[in-house]
């Protein structure tokens, strides 16, 4: 999956026009579409909606370093609600966009003893959000002691052999966030 260039905002572009990994040609459609934006103005900031707790703001600010490093190219909190059946939604908190495009879905949760804290009804909706959608779905939580974050992956088998199939061809991601 590719990411359409328009769909980033200004800032977003200039940033990846100052990645040394990025070539002539790709640089030339970044500064095209920074032209045909440069009439446009920035859209103001979201003041309603979805808000953060103190938990995501914490992966937010972590995302934030992973997208300067240059491991994510984005991510987006809360930006859209997953079907799961006729009148069932699910909205993960972050949309991840990696460098070579693929999309995955973040969902963060408190910490408790070893593993993460998720009443059972959102843990269903992870599992069922990963069988049903083409994506990589993982429940983040804060490392013991609050430094770093712990992960796991609830992908459905089918996206993960395309996953693997793609690294194995060099195709995909290989960096883990």
């Amino acid at each position: 999956m590719s990411v359409d260039l328009r769909s980033l905002s200004p800032a977003e572009l200039r940033q990846l026009l100052q990645r040394p990994d990025v070539g002539a040609v790709l640089r030339r459609r970044i500064e095209g579409v920074l032209q045909e934006t440069a009439t446009e103005p920035e859209p103001a900031a979201r003041t309603s909606g979805p808000r953060m707790n103190q938990t995501e703001a914490r992966y937010a600010a972590h995302l934030d370093t992973l997208q300067r490093a240059g491991t994510i190219l984005r991510w987006d909190f809360e930006p859209e609600k997953l079907r799961l059946a006729t009148a069932a939604f699910y909205s993960p908190d972050f949309r991840v966009v990696m460098p070579d495009g693929t999309v995955e879905f973040h969902e963060v949760k408190g910490r408790k003893g070893a593993g993460f804290y998720a009443r059972e009804d959102a843990r269903l909706k992870v599992r069922i959000a990963a069988e049903m959608h083409p994506y990589r779905f993982f429940v983040v939580w804060p490392r013991k002691g609050g430094r770093g974050w712990e992960r796991k992956e609830f992908t459905s088998h089918l996206v993960r052999a395309v996953h693997a199939r793609a690294i194995a061809d060099g195709r995909g991601a290989t960096k883990e966030p």
